[in-house]
């Protein structure tokens, strides 16, 4: 084993303690305790206890047991965690959790802040839920940099995200499982298996001379805020918590009535003191504006006249310090300083900021980006979709960027704009300047206007860009910067065809110098062959934003048969060189080239066509060439493709009874050079073996023969013979494939068996994997039903049902269909519940554990399973739609805010309705202010806030800004994005005016 020290970890760990006891209580040992001090402890368990008792780690979870078969709770994890790891840092950030409590915080920060955790969501540690092996793994490994060595997490329940977490503890003997197969992945870790990890892991925690943690004192008192810090703008503001703990160093809720005088050396609280109910008072403390950083105290002071009789109060002063900043570098402001082209097609655009793609084009919650997809004629596909980059369904062309859409003055806007003249020009796509991190290219779509002609910049006149960057993460998430710049067009350079070269014998790649006009080249080959008599329509090149391969310089050409040379076959080039005369060709902004001969090498390609064949199932052979086909449609035929089988009695192969288009089908799978064999006929049907019960295909010998031809009758019968494509050049030998997989050779008396089941794409389907070829009656198929004689003719019809539990906790069984194979394997297939699973668990309460169940399915020669079962889970989205202010306005003696989703309205920590969170013109709204919601919009949810003030209070004559509590949330959980200071202009006339 291998020692690893870290001292950064041990500076953290000494310099932290000494802040402890003003900031939160944390878990620890009182001096002395031992495991002489817990009846829960056995032998097997005493070192490990004692070492995590000793070194002030952990407390028992009472005076007398430790709690060892007990869960151990996230919040207390993280605690222990932070200390063993060297981690327990003061001045971390706040990690952003709102269940986090104040003798946690400084853990879980300083653990956010080394990346050792993320939380069960932006918001949520989920500090109260125990916490499941597989995440105290990963936790370890991270916090303890602990290395996986030669060890393998061979366990059938760990995931990849789990496997070099439990890895790392298998390879340091930490650990070896619940089971030889099951690591216990979801099962929640026990206080005393957590305390044989630390003690297994004793030569990697911090120890150093840690000070004994504090005695946690009845009526401690702590601080906590719900940021990191304030922006010093005198409008900014956060959240301050005061804690009263009892004896186990939690809130004390039994508390009530005790008054805490607030004092803050900058800024101000929204009230001077606050009332303890149920162990907790809060308070809205807001910035005050300066030109420096600040360094704020914020104090408070227990009121002695108000502590009850029988309460102890052991700290009647505490403070706690936090930072005031300046605006500068912290708002992420991103700007376009400068923007030029000398590319009709594209705008090269300049930042003040580092940039990315993700800035300005929409992703999804996996952090994908989004694409739009047009026809050819202009209409959408589709909008905000993911693509994957090897769809072939749409060419380039076809496929956008998504661009973010932003809230403007007159509606909404997109986060790029490129415009002349007023016309606005659409975006192909972004992209990425190599080296230049603060810049991208907007390359813009090559879409052709009423009169054909590709529509893009005009030369020598003045392009306006608009760039409107939203933050989406942090305090300042919605924060729109909106920035523009112009500049001339100026694109007095001609382009230039500067280079040549084939990718086949019959491929050619024409490369430009820049972006040129489609249409708008003519090419000559060896100074005889044009368009249309040797090289077919040219193909110019695209900017694809799947894989933001930018080919608008190329021109891609492919010969016909009119291309012939004295030697070499019709359509291919001999070997040797060659050259394209290139004219005519202008770029974007419409400057001709000047006429170019090119020359380039055609070296020699003699591969033939060979192939390998794989058995998927007796019924299922997958044929792979090693390089396309010319019209593979209309070669694969009966006349070059034979199926043969050996005659025992003549001693050699002759053609069998399986032929294409009479029992058999051969198909392409997509774009490759791979091809699926496959029997439309049951080989009980082929052998009859209700008649001949020993005759079958696993009692004779089966090869596939791919015919030869010679030259002359290849060249002769150019539709018959298999020809590489690259090339030209034919099969000449016949080619064998030798169908002598064990399972031809045996009969299989073997139903097929779930593998796994997992969720496609769309949340609404699911994928089946069985082990083998199975087969799905109806048109799924291209081979067809092919029953087996048994079978009756009649393949079975395989039905498919969901179980899981609802709400109430009672089983349900919710019917489903299978609609096609996933691919040409046949052993995969999407199948649909009748009801939307993803939909019952997110807002249905449905468990997030189910059972598929499948019945009547059948393998391709006819063995038939009776149920199927496997079970899997439906993990539950949380989706959040954004909040944000829509709108704000007088009514009368009130001011009306109007969000874009409900508000917490209960008393809830960010409750709308609270006073606090609310200032007017800088100051705390006046006594005797009400606070009410209403629903205007009939959507779930209170969305519309009403402030009303004491009369005489508002003046509605005057310019008033109302600033928002900046940590608001919605009733689901979403913070408030975008401006929090809401300006409403006066009205002389008192009526309805809306914020700017």
């Amino acid at each position: 084993m291998v020692l690893k020290t870290n001292n950064y970890k041990k500076f953290v760990a000494t310099a932290a303690t000494a802040t402890l006891v003003a900031t939160a209580i944390v878990p620890g040992a009182s001096a002395g305790v031992t495991t002489a001090s817990f009846t829960d402890v056995p032998a097997s368990y005493k070192e490990a206890v004692n070492f995590v008792v000793s070194n002030n780690f952990a407390l028992g979870e009472k005076p007398t047991s430790f709690g060892i078969d007990n869960n151990i709770k996230r919040g207390d994890f993280a605690s222990i965690l932070a200390k063993a790891a060297g981690l327990m840092d003061d001045k971390a950030p706040a990690s952003g959790f709102s269940d986090v409590v104040a003798r946690d915080a400084i853990a879980v920060n300083s653990l956010k802040a080394a990346g050792v955790i993320n939380g069960v969501s932006a918001t949520k540690f989920g500090s109260a839920d125990p916490i499941k092996r597989g995440d105290a793994a990963i936790m370890l490994q991270k916090a303890l940099e602990l290395d996986t060595g030669d060890a393998k997490a061979d366990f059938s329940d760990v995931k990849d995200r789990y496997k070099d977490a439990v890895a790392a503890l298998v390879n340091l003997k930490v650990t070896n499982g619940q089971t030889a197969t099951q690591f216990g992945t979801d099962s929640n870790i026990k206080r005393g298996d957590f305390a044989k990890w630390l003690y297994a892991l004793k030569d990697f925690v911090v120890l150093g001379d840690p000070a004994p943690a504090p005695v946690p004192v009845p009526g401690e008192l702590g601080i906590g805020f719900s940021k990191a810090y304030l922006i010093a703008d005198g409008n900014d503001n956060l959240l301050v918590t005061f804690e009263i703990l009892g004896k186990d160093g939690k809130v004390d809720t039994s508390i009530n009535g005790i008054s805490l005088e607030l004092r803050s050396s900058h800024g101000t609280f929204d009230f001077s003191k606050v009332t303890v109910q149920n162990g907790v008072a809060q308070a809205t403390l807001t910035s005050q504006a300066s030109s420096k950083d600040l360094d704020v105290k914020v104090e408070a002071i227990v009121d002695a006249t108000t502590i009850p009789t029988d309460v102890q109060i052991g700290t009647k002063h505490v403070s706690k310090n936090i930072a005031f900043k300046t605006d500068a570098g912290l708002t992420p402001k991103v700007n376009l300083v400068a923007a030029e082209s000398n590319q009709a097609d594209r705008v090269f655009a300049k930042f003040d900021q580092n940039v990315e793609l993700s800035d300005f084009v929409k992703t999804n919650s996996d952090g994908q980006l989004l694409y739009d997809v047009y026809a050819t004629d202009g209409q959408t596909l589709l909008e905000d979709a993911v693509v994957k980059a090897k769809t072939l369904k749409y060419d380039a062309e076809q496929v956008r960027h998504s661009l973010r859409d932003v809230k403007n003055e007159t509606g909404t806007t997109k986060s790029l704009v490129v415009k002349q003249n007023g016309q606005k020009f659409a975006v192909q796509g972004i992209k990425a300047i190599e080296g230049n991190s603060k810049a991208f290219d907007i390359i813009l779509v090559k879409a052709a206007n009423s009169d054909g002609v590709v529509d893009v910049l005009d030369n020598n006149k003045t392009i306006v860009v608009e760039s409107n960057y939203t933050a989406r993460k942090g305090q300042f998430n919605g924060h729109v910067t909106n920035s523009t710049v112009k500049f001339i067009l100026t694109d007095a350079t001609a382009p230039s065809a500067v280079k040549v070269y084939n990718e086949s014998l019959k491929d050619l790649v024409v490369e430009f110098s820049e972006s040129v006009l489609d249409g708008s080249a003519a090419f000559k080959l060896d100074g005889i062959y044009g368009v249309g008599t040797g090289i077919k329509d040219p193909v110019y090149g695209e900017f694809d934003v799947r894989t933001l391969v930018d080919e608008r310089h190329l021109v891609f050409l492919e010969l016909t048969k009119d291309y012939k040379e004295i030697k070499g076959n019709p359509g291919y080039f001999s070997a040797g060189q060659h050259k394209v005369e290139v004219s005519a060709y202008k770029d974007f902004a419409g400057n001709l080239g000047a006429t170019k001969n090119l020359t380039f090498n055609v070296a020699a390609n003699t591969v033939r066509p060979t192939a390998e064949v794989k058995v998927l199932s007796p019924e299922q052979w997958h044929i792979t060439f090693n390089a396309p086909l010319v019209q593979p449609n209309v070669i694969l035929t009966n006349d070059n493709l034979v199926v043969e089988v050996y005659n025992e009695k003549l001693k050699k192969f002759e053609e069998s009874k399986v032929k294409l288009g009479v029992n058999a089908v051969i198909e392409r799978v997509g774009k490759t050079n791979e091809y699926v064999l496959e029997l439309t006929q049951d080989w009980t049907h082929i052998y009859d073996t209700a008649n001949n019960p020993n005759a079958n295909y696993y009692n004779d010998e089966y090869r596939v023969v791919l015919k030869g031809y010679n030259e002359l009758e290849a060249a002769g019968n150019t539709n018959a013979a298999i020809k590489n494509s690259d090339n030209g050049l034919a099969l000449v030998n016949d080619f064998v494939l030798e169908l002598n997989d064990p399972i031809m050779k045996s009969a299989d008396t073997t139903s097929p068996k779930i593998k796994k089941i997992t969720q496609a794409d769309l949340k609404d389907l699911f994928i089946v994997t069985m082990d083998e070829p199975v087969k799905l009656k109806g048109d799924v198929d291209n081979a067809g039903d092919t029953p087996s004689q048994e079978q009756n003719w009649n393949v079975p019809l395989t039905t498919v049902q969901f179980i899981g539990k609802d709400a109430a906790g009672k089983t349900v069984t919710i019917n489903g269909t299978y609609t096609k194979y996933v691919d040409h394997t046949d052993t995969s297939f999407y199948v649909k519940s009748d009801q939307n699973l993803q939909n019952l668990v997110n807002n249905k309460g449905y468990s997030e554990d189910w059972k598929v169940v499948v019945k009547a399915i059948s393998d391709d020669i006819g063995n038939t399973a009776a149920t199927e079962t496997e079970n899997f889970k439906i993990l539950k989205q949380v989706t959040v739609a954004p909040f944000f202010i829509e709108e704000a306005h007088y009514d009368s003696n009130s001011i009306v805010v109007t969000f874009s989703d409900g508000v917490l309205h209960k008393g809830e920590t960010f409750d709308a309705t609270r006073v606090t969170n609310y200032a007017l013109n800088g100051k705390a709204l006046p006594e005797g202010t009400s606070i009410s919601v209403e629903d205007k919009d009939s959507v779930a949810g209170y969305e519309t806030v009403i402030i009303t003030f004491p009369a005489g209070t508002l003046d509605v004559k005057s310019n008033n800004v109302l600033n928002v509590q900046r940590e608001l949330k919605s009733y689901d959980g979403a913070k408030l994005e975008g401006e929090h200071e809401i300006e409403i202009p006066y009205n002389v006339d008192g009526n309805t005016s809306n914020a700017s």
